[in-house]
């Protein structure tokens, strides 16, 4: 997941731009914003399933509370950031079938995650629950990620599957590679 947050993200990480060329300027420090706090819910996922691999689980219990903060982050960016990136840049939406279809696609996508982290932080003394859902929540996050990387992003180009479907075929080569 870091290597297509990375990937999917290389323009605005090396360059500080979208995909598609420059940000909405009026919102430019909430963009950012929200990136890092992106950014940082896939590392702190990536350094709390070293922890819970190493046996650290006491760290990974001290280190989850920036978790819930990132995700309560995250979630008011992202039902922020998007309304007022459609408003003030409506065209730049024209591909994925226009701002209402992205918009509708975001307020799912933040409700989803926001939902999963709750759950999985309510459960978060229950790793049989806690852990399958804040790998869904991680997932659910990721169509940003997968739309805008190398080759995936063709797979993106229509609405709806935009957003979900990297993301589904994501999932199902992790729950693949979970059965077997």
């Amino acid at each position: 997941m870091l290597i297509f947050t990375a990937g999917g993200f290389r323009n605005f990480y090396l360059h500080g731009r979208a995909p598609w060329g420059g940000m909405t300027t009026q919102i430019i420090p909430l963009i950012v914003a929200h990136g890092l706090a992106m950014s940082g819910w896939v590392i702190l996922f990536l350094v709390q399933s070293i922890l819970i691999l190493t046996g650290r689980r006491r760290l990974h219990l001290a280190i989850g509370p920036l978790g819930g903060v990132l995700a309560a982050a995250i979630v008011v960016l992202g039902t922020t950031v998007a309304p007022l990136s459609v408003h003030f840049s409506p065209q730049i939406y024209a591909m994925l079938g226009g701002p209402r279809p992205f918009l509708a696609t975001m307020f799912v996508q933040m409700l989803s995650f926001g939902t999963l982290v709750g759950i999985g932080l309510v459960y978060r003394r229950r790793p049989e629950i806690h852990r399958p859902m804040m790998l869904l929540a991680t997932i659910v996050i990721q169509s940003g990620s997968l739309g805008r990387f190398p080759y995936i992003q063709n797979l993106a180009a229509f609405p709806p599957l935009y957003a979900w479907g990297p993301v589904l075929l994501f999932g199902g080569l992790l729950f693949v590679l979970q059965w077997e």
